[in-house]
């Protein structure tokens, strides 16, 4: 289950939506193969971000 986003996490995702374009995709926590990654974005032909704020 997630956890309520931390200062830093709010502060990217609201960066991430600001600044990448309309093909990207951006997850807040999502549960990858077991984990919870704080967020990731994906792009059809760049590929995949995944990062981890530490606040």
């Amino acid at each position: 289950m997630p956890t309520p986003l931390t200062s830093g996490e709010a502060h990217l995702v609201a960066y991430l939506a600001r600044e990448l374009g309309p093909e990207w995709e951006v997850y807040v926590q999502p549960f990858l193969n077991g984990t919870r990654p704080d967020v990731m974005a994906l792009h059809p032909t760049r590929g995949a971000l995944v990062l981890e704020v530490k606040d």
